[in-house]
């Protein structure tokens, strides 16, 4: 077979968002028309069919595309000398696959065939094919220049189109200084035949593509427009080039205009900007003015507001450090008041149905851009919120979903849920945080990883969500690659060092240990029901058979609490008993013990102080069961528990009292019953000799007279 005898059909059912619909609708017959034509002429010639975008038949062309795609599936099926490669086909369960029946056709993420043959699969080039199409030098030498720009611009989605772009520019267009975005700089230059002001003219026009909550189908596209369309980088590159321009240009107008729209940028476009402004030094200054200026325009929108905060530490965080940290500063104070007098329904002058959302999605772009400039107490505190606020959890799982996957998407609370969101989105987020998390940890490289602690919560509580959803999104593979990195993050000197900055994001990952194997909270609620069974070391170890649970010994000091306790502040003057609360002494009692379900009762006088922490640990990790969606806020019972564990306020050291009071009770109740206890009188004085209050003490007295 020679090259004459073979014709490569490329049909882009993506080239048909161009938002007139008739033009599409032309187009496509136009197309249609001669691709039929050249199959039926070409008898005798191998033809393949190459079919880019049937991943999404939702396009302006309707059900044409789809129709038409199956029909060519039909004729060409079983042809010898015919093949159809299909491009953007993701995964087994691709409804689109299921619709057209199309087990047979060839899914991979994308072909080039071009003047190559290349496979591309999973975003990375793996392999390339050498066919009879072209000799082996020209796919080398085609290989050898697409992964020099894949490694040099540090490419991670690499699909047709661009391997195109990258193929089809001359050899001037593609020098060792270029980055990827210089590169499409000159790429969109080159298609303008060198036409600054029609960059910048076009380049206005993706911005108003891009521009959230736009009504494209009503906006009529320029012919010569196309070029927006060719390649979502170049969309991506041609926003981020009218952004920068108009930042540093003079029409102040036009710049405020800008910040009233309701914009939130790509992480592609992020890129772009940044090496658009690093890269222009005589106007960097002058740029880094406009943007701390423009945070005091009153009618910014939140979008470009939170744009802002992102691009300044990140641009300028080495030349301005001090001076960006005092304007983020100011900002997270500003939205921190807000934020209150919206919990205390005190802020009246903005209407949204979720008028935290923004607030609490901006405040975490400041967190993260103080941390960047090294302040990282802020961002410890909003990885606490996460972990203790479904809010903040279930919004910046969200961001990240769609940040990482480009996902544009309406993040009201009730439309939150992981259940609306792709499984592919989950999968590159995922794949992308744990990239990043693994390279720290192998390499030992943390000291620029400022926002370590936010990827982590992030990364497990995306997988916390998932594994506890109705449809089960993670695979097999996933479960067992979120295993593997929280055992290695729980195993690493330098990673712990850093989790324990957070105690409570710590105790997650302990949560999320002793609950592995479980779907939900499930796990923990069965742990804490072997309270019921697991009896008391100190019975046990005194010969008494089927001595009380830990369970019956809680329940045992909760009332003796809820008989003695005085209701009001107790009538004694030992010591300062104003902060005395019944209440709080009560909720102590019956949290004291929990940590016991996980490890089983170990006498308290032969407890090691490893055996201590241990038993601590997991109390901790339990109260953080908060962060399963079914399981209502234990912020306010930690808080109690802990203040028993430090035994430093009056209500904690009477419930310690009461604690041990009820071993009194029972060894009373065991003596009357005919139980033989050999240290009785020692054990009885040691109870006694932990009484320190007056109320403790007079509580003892009671029991040991009466029982006695």
């Amino acid at each position: 077979m020679t090259l004459r005898d073979i014709v490569p059909l490329y049909f882009d059912l993506h080239s048909f968002e161009i938002q007139d619909k008739q033009v599409a609708l032309q187009r496509f017959e136009e197309e249609t028309d001669l691709f039929e034509k050249i199959i039926a002429e070409e008898k005798e010639k191998y033809i393949i069919l190459i079919i880019d975008g049937i991943d999404d038949h939702n396009r302006l062309i309707g059900d044409l595309g789809i129709n038409w795609v199956s029909d060519q599936i039909n004729t060409l099926h079983g042809s010898q000398n015919k093949k159809i490669i299909s491009l953007g086909l993701w995964g087994e369960d691709n409804g689109i696959c299921d619709l057209l029946k199309l087990d047979d056709l060839e899914p991979t993420f994308t072909i080039l065939l071009n003047r190559l043959n290349i496979f591309i699969k999973n975003d990375y080039i793996e392999k390339f094919v050498g066919t009879q199409l072209y000799d082996e030098k020209s796919i080398q030498d085609g290989v050898n220049k697409i992964k020099d720009c894949v490694e040099k611009w540090h490419l991670e989605k690499v699909d047709f189109r661009l391997l195109c772009m990258i193929l089809d520019s001359e050899k001037s267009m593609i020098q060792k200084s270029d980055n990827y975005t210089t590169f499409l700089h000159k790429y969109c230059l080159n298609l303008l035949h060198y036409k600054d002001a029609e960059l910048l003219r076009i380049s206005k026009e993706a911005f108003i593509y891009n521009e959230t909550n736009f009504n494209k189908e009503n906006y009529h596209w320029e012919k010569n427009n196309t070029i927006i369309f060719r390649h979502r980088e170049i969309c991506s590159f041609l926003t981020s080039y009218y952004y920068v321009n108009i930042l540093k240009g003079k029409d102040e107008e036009e710049r405020k205009q800008m910040f009233r729209k309701k914009f939130v940028f790509s992480k592609e476009s992020n890129g772009h900007i940044k090496n658009l402004i690093i890269h222009d030094k005589p106007n960097q200054l002058n740029i880094y003015q406009i943007m701390k200026n423009s945070l005091l325009y009153t009618d910014i929108s939140f979008d470009m507001k939170a744009q802002l905060c992102y691009l300044l530490p990140r641009v300028f965080g080495e030349i301005e450090n001090e001076d960006i940290r005092s304007v983020l500063q100011a900002e997270k104070s500003k939205i921190n008041k807000k934020l209150v007098e919206i919990d205390n329904d005190t802020f009246k002058d903005y209407d949204c149905i979720d008028k935290d959302k923004e607030l609490v999605l901006l405040l975490r772009t400041i967190v993260c851009g103080l941390a960047i400039c090294g302040e990282f107490e802020p961002l410890y505190d909003f990885v606490k919120k996460i972990l203790n606020d479904q809010r903040y959890m279930h919004l910046n799982r969200q961001f990240y979903i769609d940040y990482y996957a480009n996902v544009s998407k309406d993040m009201s609370l009730e439309n939150i849920s992981l259940a609306e969101a792709n499984r592919e989105s989950i999968k590159t987020t995922l794949l992308q945080l744990r990239h990043q998390i693994l390279r720290a940890v192998g390499t030992g490289s943390f000291r620029n990883y400022n926002l370590f602690v936010l990827d982590v919560v992030t990364y497990f509580t995306i997988i916390q969500e998932c594994d506890n959803s109705d449809d089960k999104r993670l695979t097999k593979e996933q479960n067992s690659s979120a295993k593997n990195l929280l055992n290695t993050l729980l195993n690493n000197d330098e990673a712990l060092k850093r989790l324990k900055k957070v105690q409570e994001l710590y105790d997650y990952l302990h949560l999320l240990k002793l609950n592995i194997d479980k779907d939900s909270s499930i796990g923990v609620l069965e742990n804490l029901y072997s309270l019921k069974t697991r009896k008391r070391a100190g019975w046990e170890a005194r010969g008494i058979k089927n001595g009380e649970s830990i369970a019956d010994h809680i329940y045992g000091a909760y009332l003796l609490g809820l008989l003695y306790l005085p209701e009001g502040k107790p009538d004694f003057s030992d010591t300062d008993y104003s902060e005395y609360c019944k209440e709080r002494v009560l909720n102590m009692i019956l949290l004291h013990d929990i940590g016991e379900s996980y490890t089983g009762d170990i006498v308290s006088t032969q407890k090691t102080d490893k055996e201590k922490f241990e038993e601590q640990q997991i109390t901790r990790a339990i109260f953080m069961s908060s962060t399963y969606s079914e399981v209502s806020s234990l912020v306010y019972y930690k808080e109690i528990w802990d203040e028993f564990t430090k035994n430093s306020t009056i209500n904690a050291r009477v419930a310690h009292e009461i604690d041990k009071i009820e071993n009194l009770v029972q060894i009373l109740i065991y003596r009357k019953a005919g139980k033989n206890i050999s240290d009785f009188e020692k054990w009885k004085g040691y109870l006694r000799n932990r009484m320190v209050t007056a109320l403790g003490k007079n509580i003892y007295e009671f029991i040991e007279n009466s029982l006695s």
